[in-house]
């Protein structure tokens, strides 16, 4: 009912004087008493005519200021229209028609009743207020500078939609096939072409009137208006390539689309010149939503299906966004980044876009290198950590193309990494964490291997022998060989980055644990080696940092990776894969060796590191005795420093080993950042004897 009240109200609005004077005439002559014998209607005609004709004329001068502005600020196009508005005719026709009556009413002409004559001129009155206030609203309308690109936007559209039917008609007319290869078929359709291209010569026409009015406009620093014409450009674009996707309009997107993003990406350079940052993200806002929408409007070639029509926005987007960039606009970069998500949610699963997604993630990529360069470190990881949400994106497409994308994006971040540890090492915690690396992202090396962990099919007992853990294995080499390619190439130093990536890689080893633990070994003997292969890379990618020719991170961080390597050493001993334990250990070992060796630091250092061999070996004599042998060899295995230095190594580490069993730690040492050894060691201790009292100082006889 409200509504229906307001669709009346709304209908009438225009009216209201003249039904309010109508309903009070009426009831005035229906019932006021009045001698209407002397109700001279001669008198009161002519000057209601007179009054009106003031009306028209005034609305006549009114009627010139929109179009003279249309002239200065404008284009022709917009006189034309302008002239030609449908409000201004009515409103001109009624008042002409209100005039002519007033005059007729009081001539004698109408053989009325004096009664009905006053209500037929006070109509006449209500009608000449309701055509001025008409006049009124509609020339501050034309007045508003975002009213003309709507009126070009709106028959843009129109002169589009009924060229397409004029081809189709023709079409139908010549009773073509679309696809036939008549020769004279073809001369046909190629006039069918011709014709299509000159009905939509009013359609380029008028493109250029609205950049015409957008440069015009930015001269005024009208960024408003500038805004208004980029969404009516946006608008046709993204239309006539829908209607052309049904249609037969040949190669016109060449002369229809193509100009509107060189138009837009000129304006936008012009503006980044002016320092007008509004209208740089208004230009990259439009083309990235322009290629949103034409990741829908697909060609299928065989069982391949592709967007052909995304990929010129998105290059046009990319220079505009590159030139802001250049002017240090941060928020044009952000606006970027925001566009290539946008057009990344619009891509259906089952399309070919690898090229896509391979230009989003060199968008974002530059974006990230120009956001450190301009200092903005929220620009930097905004666009560090769509990278590998674009290069995630892919994973769970029908045509995955094995780890390409997965590479690409992990040349850029290790490009990005010694920019994101500068920025970190000179600001602190005011940078933020470089997303890739921060276990709290949603989308970090972690979450990679999460999402590719996820994907892994079920097993089909149809096919008992399919390779399940293909894409899986792909995903995690790649990223195991960026680990490594990293740790040895780009120095860390005593960056906070290197304390989230060990939470990163904590994550990693956690999420294939879990599938270790998921797995039926009765089914999946060849996917338990696969995981542990994968686990194995892990390992020696954590030790990479510390080399032994060079050493790319604190030693004090090697203690914190080698006491999560402990951890989870412990843990594969519970799980029953003793071999990944053993990888640990050595890889614990080498990283204290190499420090020994290289390292400057105290002597203490070297002895925290090996002092994590300790749970390892306990877990040995608790599940494996091969293994607790191994550590304690590694443990006693000299450094090759100085005797006296030798020596002291080796009562630090004892001394460090019986510093380990402590009340706080066996139950899991809250406050810690990264998993404490311990408290795995206790829980594989009552894994071995379930039913045994909870006693604290049961493993007091394995300490040093």
């Amino acid at each position: 009912m409200v509504i229906l009240e307001r669709n009346i109200r709304s209908r009438l609005a225009p009216y209201w004087a003249t039904i309010s004077i109508l309903i009070c005439a009426a009831i005035f002559a229906a019932w006021m008493p009045m001698e209407w014998g002397n109700y001279k209607a001669v008198e009161i005609g002519i000057g209601l005519g007179g009054a009106l004709a003031t009306v028209l004329a005034l609305a006549l001068t009114l009627s010139v200021i929109p179009i003279q502005r249309a002239a200065d600020h404008f284009s022709a196009s917009i006189i034309h229209l302008y002239a030609k508005d449908k409000t201004f005719r009515l409103a001109f026709g009624t008042l002409v028609a209100a005039v002519v009556l007033a005059f007729m009413s009081g001539s004698g002409l109408f053989t009325l009743r004096p009664r009905m004559l006053f209500v037929v001129q006070a109509v006449l009155l209500g009608s000449g207020v309701d055509c001025l206030r008409a006049f009124y609203w509609r020339f501050l309308t034309l007045l508003d500078p975002a009213n003309a690109p709507r009126i070009l936007t709106r028959q843009a559209a129109q002169a589009i939609q009924w060229a397409d039917r004029e081809v189709r008609r023709c079409a139908f007319v010549e009773g073509l096939d679309p696809n036939g290869p008549n020769l004279d078929d073809r001369y046909r359709r190629a006039g069918i072409y011709f014709r299509a291209s000159a009905l939509l010569d009013p359609v380029r026409r008028w493109n250029k009137d609205l950049l015409e009015m957008a440069a015009k406009a930015l001269e005024r620093r009208e960024q408003s208006t500038v805004a208004e014409i980029f969404s009516g450009l946006g608008s046709i674009a993204v239309f006539y390539l829908n209607i052309k996707k049904e249609s037969s309009f040949g190669q016109d997107e060449d002369h229809i689309v193509n100009p509107i993003y060189e138009g837009i990406m000129t304006v936008s350079n012009q503006a980044a010149a002016l320092g007008m940052e509004e209208t740089c993200q208004n230009a990259i806002k439009v083309l990235g939503t322009i290629a949103a929408n034409t990741a829908q409007i697909t060609v299928s070639s065989g069982r391949i299906v592709k967007a052909p029509y995304i990929y010129m926005p998105l290059s046009y987007m990319d220079r505009c966004a590159e030139t802001a960039l250049q002017k240090k606009m941060q928020d044009a970069g952000l606006e970027t980044i925001r566009m290539c998500r946008l057009v990344l949610a619009h891509i259906p699963e089952a399309y070919d876009t690898h090229a896509v997604d391979a230009s989003l993630i060199d968008v974002a990529a530059k974006v990230a290198a120009a956001g450190y360069g301009m200092g903005s470190w929220v620009v930097a990881n905004t666009a560090a950590d769509a990278i590998v949400e674009i290069a995630m994106a892919e994973l769970g497409r029908e045509r995955y193309r094995r780890a390409v994308l997965l590479s690409k994006a992990f040349y850029y971040l290790e490009f990005l990494l010694p920019f994101a540890i500068a920025s970190s090492t000179k600001v602190g915690l005011m940078a933020g964490s470089f997303p890739p690396y921060a276990s709290t992202s949603n989308h970090s090396l972690a979450s990679l291997i999460q999402t590719a962990c996820s994907l892994i099919p079920g097993h089909d007992p149809e096919h008992p022998r399919r390779d399940r853990l293909t894409r899986f294995s792909e995903v995690c080499e790649a990223t195991a060989k960026h680990l490594s390619d990293v740790a040895s190439k780009v120095d860390f130093s005593s960056s906070l980055v290197m304390a989230d990536l060990i939470m990163v890689l904590d994550e990693i080893f956690k999420t294939l644990r879990q599938q270790l633990e998921s797995l039926d070994p009765k089914l999946s003997e060849d996917e338990n080696e696969t995981f542990d292969k994968l686990a194995s890379q892990f390992i020696w990618a954590s030790g990479c940092f510390w080399g032994r020719d060079k050493i790319n991170a604190a030693p004090g961080m090697a203690d914190e990776v080698a006491r999560m390597l402990s951890a989870h050493a412990v843990a594969f001993v519970r799980l029953g894969h003793i071999d990944l334990a053993t990888q640990v250990a050595h890889v614990i070992r080498r990283i204290a060796g190499n420090i020994a060796n290289l390292s400057l630091n105290s002597i203490y250092d070297v002895a925290d590191v090996t002092a994590q061999l300790w749970p390892i070996k306990m877990a040995g004599d608790l599940a494996a005795p091969e293994l607790s042998a191994i550590a304690a060899n590694l443990i006693a295995a000299p450094y090759g420093v100085d005797p006296k230095d030798e020596g002291e190594i080796h009562r630090v580490i004892a001394l460090r080993g019986q510093q380990m069993d402590t009340p706080s730690r066996r139950s899991g040492y809250e406050g810690m950042m990264f998993p404490d050894p311990m408290a795995e060691l206790y829980d594989l201790k009552r894994q071995m004897n379930p039913d045994a009292p909870p006693e604290e100082e049961d493993l007091d006889d394995f300490w040093p």
